[in-house]
């Protein structure tokens, strides 16, 4: 897909021009570090992400270590300079890579000042050292170090050496360092859990250019060459060089001192450059990205004590390299090999595996620039949901190419799954490496110094996600590979993300994603800066719900709730699954039969799981499929707050030909009448004082399917012990799929009986509740005796005139016959009471 620039706007206060350029369908603002164009890194072989939004920058030929500061604009500080503790640089062969990995401790993030203090380290690979050059057209024999160093303040201070004594060369020494996410037990007594450095060592270019007679080693496990090592980031407390290896490595052995297999965590490797930890569903795995001879560039999974097949292997065990030289060695039958190789551990992509389009295989010695290979020089794990469709992708970068490759992981984590998308595309010199900023936000591209037309050598290339283009149907770019956001946690309220739309953006379709990095919305905000914008999603599991008229509504809502409401129309696009839609369709009081019969309705429910409120009813401009698993409704908003999805038809679980009710006697009469029933389970009834607050008094059960008119009855005893003369009924009729509808409210005076007293229940055996209805306000005595006249218990109650309730507790009591007689507030009246 070509690149396109689609605006260009300059930032006065970061003195940058910035570009909006789409890669593939996203938008993203692009600006240089260093902004200045005279100023370049020489060149940046490692960039991490600091503290205190920063970027950490070891500068491959310049053997420097730089800190840049980020934020409108940007500083660099030299934290480090080696230029003068290497016995080469600036005159003769010089090695690949130079001043290379780096890595922080974890302790360095953290907010407090005691917890940095304590273990402020940051450790650094390097070539230090070039020994022999045996010949004109041979390579030198160079040496690399891992040190360890003190961060405080603008320096990095206090070398302590992990590892001196690594292979070096012209060609091939890989040298990507990280630090594991989670601290490791080695399980031996005395010894704590620590954070472990992983760093990958090349096979020295063995079997090409000036190393085409160089032993290849990425077989023998006992030189450090084409592996990957596993150090400890501190002492552990044993003696010598033992200090600095975990003693549960797989090919640890102290009996004869430590040696190199000791170190050794993979092996079989030809030159991995990329190296970075991801998890997928709680599982934390490594990743390596590995340059192979003429095809089939690796993405691995590396684990301890597996073997990855170079230089008996290129690639997967299919076969392709019979009868060609790979390195330095003739293969005749690959899958053969595969076999024979303990552990022996394939890819999981190769890029890119084209041999079903080669005439030949590429001739052993022919130019490396026409080989089918892309030279992979790094890789990264998005784990964010910022942008759409990216969470569980590796970012892999190409040297042979200007551009970012994304690779998006399978549910597992452990295969690459879809097609491979590049970024990016022609925007400078070669990439040497991508990160990500914590926020998933920023994508930082670091290019090698050279020639370079675009001016962006030596330089790194901050790009920031915005959104997508809006189309010429007005509607939203977005891909449709990316799918429609689901959850495993039903029936609450979870966080979509949070997004600032503002001068950059407010013009682009900004997208909600859920938790799983996928799409739940967009705005479109048609120039209206909402500010910070934040959003929760409810998705309920269960019968399809319908509001208190009837209305059923699709299984998920939305509520989006910005700094600033929109001072004009904005637009906003709303996505369900399939699942979702088909559920609510195949409800036969939907009223959905298309997705042309749904509307978003709008109100001013907090994120729930019922709507509750009125809506406002909204036709959507576009209702179509997204994607194979999806859809989406798009529509023009004034303000934001809650949106459903579901038509406006209302039907009732039956049909109600009346509901009335009359006060006889000692209770509250009501009845009602039904036609048609389908499917219907029950009415409840429910009593209010109020008219507003309801509670269910009882439940009468159904008929269910009949097309025989019914009809049915409820006495309420309890109606004249209300506190009001007014009581309010209503009936809430409900299906046996659980959806349900309420009738009219009806009311029902109940009559004030001057001088009348009532318990209920009676007989009892807790506690009774005494109505009195006085016909004058004052002051009630009450006693109870029992069949022998004793007073069992006494007590006075301020009356007003009307219904007045107060509950007695009888649990004490015996069982027996007793008496209660009132005197006061125009009251003379005794009643017979039961205790059971």
């Amino acid at each position: 897909m070509k690149n396109q620039v689609t605006l260009v706007f300059t930032l006065i206060l970061l003195t940058i021009n910035c570009r909006k350029i789409i890669a593939q369908t996203e938008v993203f603002s692009k600006r240089s570090i260093p902004s200045k164009s005279s100023t370049k890194f020489n060149s940046a072989w490692e960039v991490v992400y600091g503290p205190n939004d920063s970027l950490w920058v070891t500068e491959n030929a310049g053997y420097k270590v730089s800190r840049v500061s980020l934020g409108t604009t940007t500083s660099i500080k030299t934290l480090l300079d080696l230029s003068t503790s290497t016995n080469f640089l600036g005159s003769g062969q010089q090695p690949q890579g130079g001043l290379m990995g780096l890595a922080i401790h974890p302790n360095l993030y953290s907010s407090d000042p005691a917890v940095r203090a304590a273990k402020p380290w940051v450790y650094v690979a390097f070539v230090y050292n070039r020994g022999s050059c045996p010949g004109t057209n041979t390579s030198c024999v160079f040496t690399t170090k891992i040190v360890r160093y003190d961060y405080s303040g603008d320096q990095l201070s206090n070398p302590t050496i992990v590892l001196d004594n690594i292979p070096g060369s012209s060609d091939h020494n890989s040298g990507r360092l990280v630090i594991g996410p989670v601290q490791e037990s080695d399980g031996v007594s005395g010894h704590t859990a620590q954070y472990r450095l992983y760093y990958t060592v090349g096979d020295m270019g063995a079997g090409q250019f000036l190393n085409t007679t160089r032993t290849e080693n990425a077989q023998n496990v006992d030189v450090l060459e084409g592996k990957s090592l596993r150090l400890n980031t501190e002492s552990d407390g044993d003696a010598g060089l033992d200090a600095w290896v975990p003693n549960d490595n797989p090919n640890f052995n102290s009996a004869d001192g430590i040696t190199a297999q000791d170190y050794v965590f993979t092996m079989g490797h030809r030159n991995p450059q990329g190296l970075a930890w991801g998890n997928v569903n709680g599982t934390n795995r490594l990743y390596s990205s590995e340059q192979m001879d003429r095809a089939d560039d690796e993405i691995n999974i590396l684990q301890a004590g597996h073997n990855y097949g170079w230089d008996k292997v290129s690639g997967w065990c299919d076969g392709d390299v019979n009868g060609n030289q790979i390195g330095q060695t003739t293969i005749t039958d690959e899958a053969a090999n595969c076999g024979m190789i303990t552990n022996m551990t394939e890819p999981i992509k190769t890029m890119f595996h084209t041999n079903s389009t080669w005439s030949t295989y590429p001739t052993s010695g022919s130019s490396n620039g026409q080989w089918p290979t892309i030279a992979v020089s790094s890789i990264e794990f998005y784990s964010q949901n910022i942008i759409p469709g990216w969470k569980n992708s590796l970012l892999v970068t190409p040297l042979k190419e200007s551009r970012v490759y994304r690779l998006k992981l399978n549910t597992s984590g452990d295969q690459v799954s879809g097609d491979t998308i590049s970024y990016f595309n022609g925007d400078g010199n070669r990439v040497r490496r991508v990160r990500m900023s914590p926020d998933g936000k920023k994508i930082y591209v670091a290019r090698d110094q050279g020639s370079d037309v675009t001016n962006s050598k030596g330089k790194i290339i901050e790009y920031t996600f915005l959104g997508y283009s809006n189309d010429a149907q007005n509607k939203s770019t977005i891909p449709s590979t990316v799918d429609v956001s689901t959850t495993s946690t039903y029936n609450t309220c979870l966080s979509g993300t949070t997004i600032t739309i503002d001068n950059t953006n407010n013009n682009l379709w900004v997208p909600i994603t859920g938790p799983d990095g996928n799409i739940l919305a967009e705005i479109y905000p048609n120039g209206n800066n909402l500010g910070t914008v934040t959003t929760s999603f409810y998705i309920h599991s269960g019968s399809i719900r319908n509001d208190p008229s009837g209305r059923r509504y699709l299984d998920r809502n939305l509520t989006i709730t910005p700094s600033v409401q929109p001072s004009s129309t904005v637009k906003i696009r709303l996505y369900m699954t399939n699942a979702e839609y088909d559920a609510l369709k195949a409800n036969a009081n939907s009223g959905v039969n298309s997705l042309s019969d749904l509307l978003i309705r709008k109100n001013s429910d907090p994120c729930g799981g019922s709507l509750t409120n009125a809506t406002t009813n909204i036709t959507p401009t576009v209702a179509e499929a997204h994607g194979t698993g999806g859809y989406v409704l798009q529509g023009d908003i004034t303000s934001f707050s809650s949106f459903y999805i579901g038509s406006n038809l209302v039907t009732l679980p039956v049909k109600l030909l009346y509901f009335k009710g009359a006060y006889q006697k000692d209770g509250a009469y009501l009845q009602w009448e039904t036609s048609n029933e389908t499917n219907t389970s029950n009415f409840i009834v429910e009593r209010s004082t109020d008219g507003r607050s309801f509670r269910q008094i009882g439940t009468v059960a159904a008929a269910g399917n009949t097309i025989v008119n019914m009809k049915y009855n409820y006495t309420d005893y309890e109606a004249a012990m209300q506190s009001s003369t007014i009581v309010y009924y209503r009936l809430k009729m409900v299906d046996k799929d659980g959806a349900y509808s309420y009738s009219d409210i009806i009311n029902l005076t109940i009559p004030a009986v001057a001088g009348k007293m009532t318990v209920f229940p009676n007989p009892a055996n807790d506690e009774v509740t005494v109505t009195v209805a006085a016909p004058q306000d004052g002051r009630l005595q009450w006693k109870l005796m029992d069949n022998t006249g004793r007073i069992v218990m006494q007590q006075t109650a301020q009356l007003k005139k009307g219904n007045n309730s107060f509950s007695v507790s009888i649990n004490k009591l015996s069982a027996g016959l007793y008496y209660l007689t009132a005197t006061g507030a125009g009251i003379d009246q005794q009643v017979k009471l039961q205790k059971l």
